[in-house]
């Protein structure tokens, strides 16, 4: 049976920061187009800063995290006699707030869309479980589907569930529940999901690709907004080429590329898609406090625990 495969399942979750420090401090005139504060001109991957980055951690500190579940979990697996293998990201594979669709640090010039061989564009807050694979014999032990291996008694929830118990203890529940649900840690990543869909079908972002449009169409495209150039079949990777994949990093991607990333800055593309982003990202917080305050304390918690783990202090682990 081939082995199953998991890799770090994206919720959403960006690069935290706090908004009023991290923001580019050069606007345009005028307001964003959902009415709120000046269009930001962003130059950097660092100046993409949204509101609710400041109820996670940062992409260092879930580096952090998944560090110390990749150690916990691959114990618990020996434990049972299996040797599992968890990769680690490394947080320059972390992309900063990837819903601005930044091109800058891609280095496009040599790359064109995919960016430097081996980068991963994944979203910081993936959920700290790494990459690894298993057969369906680890499988069981890693959710719990088997009681004992071998005459030993596998943790309720499997080494999943007990390295999650790990990480998570000390933190409150959401909504109310004395300890952390299996989905909580998922909790940001839908309401940022949500907000981004309310942000794609606001008709200031599409105006913005409109501009971006008109200054591609002048150097000789016919895309209608820029989703239209990173998903172009001739070099887009897709679920159903992913096996003979288009080649990547031709002369005419390239081409494609630096001029999208030009028209993208000389439109304030970016700007325009961050404020309307940040303006909807907004309007869930304010409809949701207090699932963003215990979010925060929960990411803040299982971080203090994973420091824990990788000083090599003890820490009780229910498979020994």
């Amino acid at each position: 049976m081939a082995p199953r495969h998991f890799p770090a399942v994206a919720i959403g979750v960006l690069v935290a920061g706090v908004l009023t420090a991290g923001v580019a401090t050069v606007f345009s005139s005028g307001s964003a187009e959902t009415g709120g504060p000046p269009v930001p001109v962003p130059t950097s991957a660092e100046d993409f800063v949204l509101p609710m980055d400041a109820y996670n951690v940062s992409a260092a500190q879930h580096v952090e995290i998944a560090r110390a579940r990749a150690d916990l979990v691959e114990d618990c697996m020996r434990a049972f006699g299996y040797d599992l293998r968890i990769q680690v990201p490394d947080v320059a594979s972390y992309s900063q707030n990837g819903l601005v669709d930044w091109l800058g640090d891609l280095q496009v010039d040599r790359y064109g869309y995919a960016g430097p061989p081996g980068r991963t564009r994944q979203s910081a807050a993936d959920d700290d479980r790494g990459i690894f694979a298993v057969t369906d014999d680890e499988f069981r032990v890693m959710v719990g589907k088997t009681a004992r291996v071998g005459g030993k008694k596998v943790p309720v929830g499997g080494c999943d569930g007990a390295v999650e118990g790990i990480l998570n203890a000390g933190a409150s529940g959401l909504d109310g529940q004395e300890t952390p649900g299996k989905t909580d840690v998922y909790r940001l990543g839908d309401l940022q999901s949500g907000a981004a869909e309310s942000a794609y079908r606001d008709p200031g972002l599409h105006r913005a690709g409109a501009a971006w449009a008109e200054c591609m169409r002048k150097a000789g495209y016919a895309y209608s907004q820029p989703e239209e150039a990173t998903a172009d079949p001739r070099w887009a990777i897709t679920a159903k080429n992913d096996h003979d994949p288009p080649p990547q990093g031709t002369p005419v991607e390239i081409r494609t590329a630096v001029d999208d990333h030009r028209c993208r800055l000389e439109t304030n593309y970016y700007g325009k898609r961050q404020a309307i982003y940040a303006a909807h990202q907004q309007k869930a917080i304010d409809a949701n406090p207090r699932l963003l305050a215990g979010f925060h304390d929960l990411m803040t918690t299982r971080l203090r625990n994973a420091r824990q783990v990788n000083s090599g202090a003890p820490v009780v682990r229910p498979w020994d």
